[in-house]
Parts: structure tokens; C-alpha cells; sequence
């Protein structure tokens, strides 16, 4: 009996033995893995630390974004068309994109108060075509798009026509690569038959890619005779009526007048046209 008792004391013994050793093996690998999980959690955390100075990351191409209101987009966008910032486009800037209406005395009495803000009107009384060549020859023209010639009534007045065509091809060659050329037709005079000068004007306007202005057929009524309401007294220059026509009549090929009088002098040229034909 006592034997029985001493065996198994002592397989109770071996038992706990193994199981103390197990346990310490368990508690020894849970500790080197817990070891290992902290080193591995600062070696991550040190490596992605944004904050850190010494974090070096690869070479990237940094943009600075902006965030803006509608409005203030609108008026960058704005800016940027109109050359007003430091963008640059290929758009020529509104003051660059003008107009000059150019000529004798006929134009003396057009207001500039009713044309667009980049619209220019040069007037040479008593001058030819000869000196209107010169003068655009001699001025800084380079804003200027569009140039809108009257000419001719002078050299008809001296008996020089014959040289309206050729003087005003001369013009026409010189400024036909900076900008878009009009020629006018001459308002009719009771002084002088300016047929032959138009004729020339038709005639360059055929050959060339000038474009037309028939200022002619606004100052005459159905049977050719001449709408004297549109002259003083000399049946040579346009009175304010006549001078308002010929504008008109300009802002049908090529637009010069504010919008907000458009409608009103085109209104006053119908009525006026229909009771001068009636």
C-alpha cells in the first residue's frame, strides 16, 4: 500500500514538474512576442511620422491649390481674356481692338457721343485722297482693326477723279495686312457729279478685298434726285440729320454706335425715309 502511495506522489511531482516548465516556456514566448510587436510598432511609427524633419520621401512635383469663390473666379477668368493680368493670351486687348473712320469734312459733323468708346473719328477738311494716303502712312495706326475711308469728294471738286483709284489701292495695299479696310461711295453733291468717283470705288472694291460701304443710295430717294433735308444749304455738307444717316448707314457694314442708340436712330431713319419718299 505504501508503495502505491509513493508512485503516485511521485508521478504527481513529475506532473507538476512538466507543468511549470511549460508554463514558464508559454510565459517566455508571450513575452518575446510582446517584445517584438513594441519594436515593430516603433520602427512603423517612426518611419511614417509626418512631424519628423529627418523623414525623407521621394521627389514630387508640389501644386498649390487655392480655393476661391465663384465670383472671384468669374473675375480672374475675366482678367485672363482681357490681358488685364498676368496671364497672357493671344487676344488682343478691347483698347488695340478700335476703329477709325477717316476722311474730309463730311465726317465734321459726327458726334462722338453716340459712338462705341473705341471708335476714332479723324476729319481733314479740304483734303484728297493723296493726303488721307499720307497722313495714314505718317500716323501710328497699329491699334487700329478697322479703318473706314471716306474720300474723294475734293479731288472730284478739282477735277482730279482719275486718281481716286489708284491713290486708294495704294491705301488699300498698305494697311490690308494690319487690319480690315471699308471704302465708303460718296454721298451725292449739288456742286459736283462724284459718279466717276464712284464708279473708281466700285471698281476697287472688285478687285480687292476692301469692303463696301454704300453711302451713295442712303442720300438719294427712288428716282436718283438727292434728299435735300440731309445738307445745308450748300448741298455740300451733311447736316446733323445727314450726318446722323451716314453713320447709320456705316453701322450696318460695321458696328460704331452704342446699342442703346441704335434702335432709336434707325427707328428716325425709317420714318424719316419713308416721309421723304411720299
Amino acid at each position: 500500500m505504501s508503495n502505491l502511495n509513493e508512485g503516485l506522489l511521485k508521478r504527481w511531482q513529475s506532473f507538476s514538474e512538466s507543468m511549470k516548465t511549460q508554463m514558464s516556456n508559454i510565459f517566455t514566448q508571450h513575452k518575446e512576442t510582446e517584445i517584438s510587436l513594441n519594436k515593430l510598432m516603433e520602427t512603423s511609427t517612426r518611419s511614417y511620422d509626418l512631424s519628423n524633419d529627418r523623414t525623407t520621401f521621394p521627389a514630387t512635383q508640389s501644386f498649390d491649390v487655392e480655393i476661391t469663390s465663384p465670383a472671384l473666379q468669374n473675375s480672374q477668368n475675366t482678367s485672363e481674356l482681357t490681358g488685364s493680368g498676368n496671364a497672357h493670351t493671344n487676344e488682343p486687348r478691347l483698347e488695340q481692338n478700335k476703329t477709325l473712320l477717316i476722311g474730309d469734312s463730311i465726317l465734321k459733323g459726327i458726334s462722338k457721343r453716340g459712338l462705341q468708346s473705341n471708335v476714332d473719328v479723324g476729319t481733314l477738311p479740304g483734303k484728297k485722297s493723296r493726303d488721307i494716303y499720307t497722313r495714314l502712312l505718317t500716323d501710328d495706326i497699329s491699334k487700329y482693326t478697322k479703318i473706314v475711308i471716306y474720300v474723294g469728294g475734293n479731288d472730284a471738286a478739282s477735277g482730279t477723279s482719275r486718281s481716286v483709284y489708284e491713290t486708294l489701292r495704294s491705301t488699300f495695299e498698305a494697311l490690308r495686312h494690319q487690319c480690315t479696310v471699308y471704302l465708303c461711295t460718296l454721298c451725292p453733291r449739288t456742286d459736283r457729279d462724284i459718279g466717276p468717283v464712284n464708279e473708281e470705288i466700285n471698281k476697287l472694291f472688285m478687285e480687292t478685298g476692301a469692303v463696301l460701304i454704300d453711302c451713295y443710295h442712303s442720300f438719294i430717294y427712288t428716282d436718283k434726285n438727292t434728299i435735300r433735308p440731309f445738307y445745308f444749304k450748300d448741298g455740300i455738307h451733311l447736316c446733323p440729320k445727314g450726318s446722323s444717316r451716314l453713320v447709320s448707314t456705316i453701322n450696318t457694314v460695321t458696328p460704331i454706335v452704342k446699342s442703346k442708340h441704335s434702335s432709336a436712330r434707325e427707328l428716325t431713319h425709317r420714318v424719316a425715309a419713308t416721309r421723304y419718299s411720299r
